[in-house]
């Protein structure tokens, strides 16, 4: 079988493995609610009807508003500051390398001035919260809302309120809370290892230091060898560098030993197939406009 002649299959996360549940908004909406709510909290439960009801009294826009604003937000902070503002980047190597006076990659480069008197993100916990205030202001700016809980009386009193709703988003999507597995996943990774034990199973992703925690939280650890997240790895998919150097180089495999798997044809297949990996896309919709190839759930690895 093709398995039988690899040593290190490779699976992206987000769409492959799992998916945000009910969506991103969803749960950026639920921690806005949880902190200007004295009567809820991210415990409680509430049908939805008694949640429009505290949206509409807080006036917290709706979780497809948040969701349109998030993704403009992840576009414009991904353009400026790729990679979840990773200090660990190959650019940035590069200028620490030509400076005895850098600062190493574990302490990040001091902030640099973002617009509208911001400071720029220097990692990935920054980035994400300038990504929350930004989607949260811009969301409530659309819809005509005042951004303020009902306790703030001051800008300096708003800033703290959104502090500590992203301090809830922060640590809720790196928990199984935010998260859901496609049906056929544990089965087929505990059929795989079972099958062929020979094989390494990796999650190469994209991804903040938080896919660690994550693939713990979702029970997943037992089926995994290797993860590898981009910010760590200072580089993201589609790069070559990312698939040879961190990933088949942690793994002490050579690219065409490998398998790597995901939903994304340019970063997933056509960067791994450019590093010299063996690359399916995974086409959950199954569609006839499926790529030559591809499968639709990730059971059919069992049958390669």
């Amino acid at each position: 079988s093709m398995l039988s002649s690899l040593r290190l299959l490779s699976l992206d996360f987000t769409g492959t493995l799992a998916s945000i549940v009910p969506s991103p908004g969803y749960h950026y909406r639920l921690a806005l609610l949880c902190t200007v709510s004295p009567e809820f909290d991210e415990g409680a439960t509430l049908n939805a009807a008694q949640l429009e009801e505290l949206a509409r009294t807080h006036h917290v826009p709706s979780a497809d508003s948040f969701d349109r604003s998030l993704f403009e937000q992840m576009r414009r902070c991904s353009a400026t500051f790729p990679n979840f503002a990773s200090p660990f980047s190959s650019s940035w190597r590069t200028v620490a390398a030509s400076s005895p006076h850098a600062h190493s990659p574990s302490q990040p480069q001091p902030s640099q001035q973002y617009s509208e008197g911001r400071s720029s993100p220097r990692n990935s916990h920054e980035w994400w919260g300038l990504v929350f205030r930004e989607t949260v202001r811009h969301c409530h700016s659309r819809n005509g809302f005042p951004l303020s809980s009902s306790s703030s009386s001051s800008s300096g009193d708003d800033d703290a309120w959104l502090d500590r709703a992203f301090a809830q988003c922060w640590e809720s999507f790196a928990t199984e809370r935010c998260w859901r597995l496609f049906g056929e996943v544990r089965h087929t990774l505990a059929e795989l290892k079972r099958l062929q034990p020979h094989l390494r199973i990796a999650v190469a992703s994209n991804f903040d230091q938080r896919l660690h925690r994550l693939l713990n939280s979702l029970q997943l650890d037992a089926y995994i060898d290797l993860a590898l997240d981009s910010y760590s790895a200072g580089v993201a998919k589609p790069h070559a560098d990312f698939f040879v150097e961190h990933l088949c180089r942690a793994a002490e495999v050579s690219p065409h030993e490998t398998l790597h798997v995901g939903d994304h044809l340019s970063k997933d297949v056509e960067g791994a197939l450019g590093a010299g990996l063996q690359a399916i896309h995974l086409d959950r919709s199954g569609g006839s406009n499926s790529s030559p190839g591809s499968i639709s759930s990730l059971s059919e690895l069992l049958f390669l």
